[in-house]
């Protein structure tokens, strides 16, 4: 994805939140992990979007709860960004080039930042979501067999 089609899909936080929401609670069936009530419909405080409201014991909750976005202050979509350009890197990304992508100050942030995407692409339930047919371009194979007896 592209950083205009990006800009298109998430134009506010608000959108990028709701992203994750529909897919961490699919068919807008939400339960909420104070009294455990199963609702139908997603209440998202006015005040704060990430909230969500229970109106069965009349909570509120962190929509991000046990995602990698629980306890950050970034904007949500500098979040997805990331992932973004770590999904579409050939080579992989540096925290230090990820940094200078996002333009942020700090480097522990972009380092952090990258762990904790890291992490996530490495849980058991999301085995399913990377697992497809790769395909491989620009590889050489071949070329000179190395000499025996030469140490590298």
């Amino acid at each position: 994805m592209t950083y205009f089609e990006f800009t298109k899909r998430f134009p506010t936080q608000e959108d990028a939140i709701n992203f994750i929401v529909d897919t961490k609670y699919p068919n807008n069936q939400y339960v909420c992990p104070k009294c455990g009530a199963v609702h139908t419909k997603i209440y998202h405080q006015k005040y704060d979007t990430r909230k969500l409201y229970c109106n069965n014991c009349k909570s509120e909750f962190s929509a991000l709860k046990d995602t990698i976005f629980e306890n950050t202050h970034l904007d949500v979509r500098m979040w997805l960004y990331a992932i973004n350009l770590i999904i579409i890197s050939r080579k992989g990304i540096s925290a230090l080039q990820l940094k200078r992508e996002l333009g942020m100050k700090a480097y522990n942030s972009a380092w952090r930042m990258m762990q904790q995407i890291r992490k996530a692409m490495a849980k058991e339930e999301m085995k399913e979501v990377f697992e497809a047919i790769v395909e491989i371009d620009e590889s050489y194979t071949g070329g000179k067999p190395r000499k025996e007896g030469i140490a590298n």
